[in-house]
C-alpha cells in the first residue's frame, strides 16, 4: 500500500505531499495520524525553516474522510486524538448556539491550552520568518524603510516583534483602522458585480490586471 503522507527534504523545506487522490486526498485515521507526526518531528528540527503542503491529484484536501472515520467510531477503535477533535468542536457549536457573538475570552474558555499553544508557536514561526525575509530583502536592495501593509500589519505580535527586532532602518506600520484585508477590498469590487448578475465562469483564473469597473 502507497503511503498516504509523502515528505521530501529540500534544504530548509520540507514538502509534505497528502497522498489519497481516489479521495480527494480526504484524512482517513492512519492518514491523519502520519500527518501528526510528520509535524510533531518537523516542529522539533530546527533546520526546517518552512513547511510546503501539496495534495496528490485534481483536489488539495476535501478535509476528513467522514465515512471511514464513522466506520472506526462504529467499531470502538476511534484513536483518543479523534475524540478530542470532537469535543473541541462540539464545545465551539455549543458556544455559538447560547452566545451569536463569543466574546475572546469566551472563545479561549472553550478552546484547549494544547490548541492555543500551537497556535501561538505557528504565530511566532510566522512572524520570525516574515521579519527575517523582510531584512533579507530590504538589505539586497539598499532599503532605507520597510512599510508593512495589508491585513497582516494589523497583528500586534508581529507589531511587537518589529519593534524590539532594532533593526539598522525604521519598519512603519499603518493604524490598525486602516490595515484591512484583502479579503474586504475584494468583497468590495464583487459585490456590484454580484447584483448585477456577472459571475465568473468555472475555468477563472488569477488575473493582477482584472479590471474593477
Amino acid at each position: 500500500m502507497e503511503p498516504s503522507i509523502r515528505t521530501e527534504r529540500r534544504g530548509s523545506v520540507l514538502a509534505i505531499e497528502l497522498h489519497r487522490p481516489e479521495r480527494l486526498n480526504a484524512f482517513d485515521v492512519p492518514s491523519l495520524l502520519a500527518f501528526r507526526q510528520v509535524l510533531q518531528s518537523a516542529a522539533t528540527d530546527r533546520g526546517v525553516r518552512s513547511v510546503l503542503l501539496t495534495g496528490a491529484g485534481r483536489a488539495f484536501c476535501a478535509g476528513g474522510d467522514v465515512a471511514v472515520m464513522d466506520e472506526h467510531r462504529a467499531k470502538g477503535d476511534l484513536p483518543q486524538l479523534f475524540h478530542d477533535l470532537t469535543a473541541e468542536l462540539e464545545a465551539r457549536r455549543n458556544l455559538l448556539r447560547t452566545t451569536p457573538r463569543p466574546s475572546p475570552d469566551e472563545w479561549l474558555a472553550v478552546t484547549p491550552q494544547t490548541t492555543l499553544d500551537l497556535l501561538a508557536s505557528f504565530q511566532r514561526t510566522v512572524i520570525e520568518e516574515l521579519l527575517r525575509r523582510a531584512a533579507a530583502s530590504a538589505e539586497s536592495i539598499g532599503a532605507r524603510t520597510l512599510i508593512v501593509s495589508g491585513g497582516v500589519a494589523a497583528n500586534s505580535g508581529l507589531r511587537a516583534a518589529a519593534r524590539e527586532a532594532r533593526l539598522s532602518w525604521p519598519i512603519l506600520f499603518p493604524s490598525p483602522g486602516l490595515s484591512t484585508d484583502n479579503a474586504a477590498m475584494i468583497a468590495a469590487a464583487a459585490w456590484p458585480r454580484l447584483l448585477a448578475g456577472d459571475f465568473a465562469p468555472p475555468d477563472l483564473t488569477a488575473d493582477p490586471s482584472l479590471a474593477l469597473s
